[in-house]
């Protein structure tokens, strides 16, 4: 378990170049999510852990693409998050 309604359901290595995190929110159902909303909340957190963290940091310097799809609790597709190296790369300007 991630957090309290996060489970990491398991990491595959879709080709050399892609690594996707398949994750289940156990206390939801694709109904009951605005997927718009749900976008708009999670990327700034996701390509934030990618940019900063240090367990991130090989995925960076191979250049990795990094999907994150989440399911609900019935296993019902949620969103597919795809962060390619250009989007992790980019400098924010304010």
């Amino acid at each position: 378990m991630v957090d309290s309604e996060t489970q990491l359901d398991g990491i595959e290595l879709k080709n050399a170049h892609t690594i996707l995190y398949n994750y289940t929110l156990i206390h939801t159902t694709v109904a009951a999510i605005d997927t718009h909303q749900f976008y708009l909340s999670m990327w700034p957190g996701i390509l934030s852990t990618i940019r900063v963290s240090p367990e991130m940091q090989e995925l960076r310097d191979n250049k990795m693409s990094v999907w994150y799809h989440y399911r609900d609790g019935y296993q019902k597709d949620i969103y597919t998050f795809k962060i390619s190296p250009s989007d992790y790369q980019k400098q924010n300007h304010l």
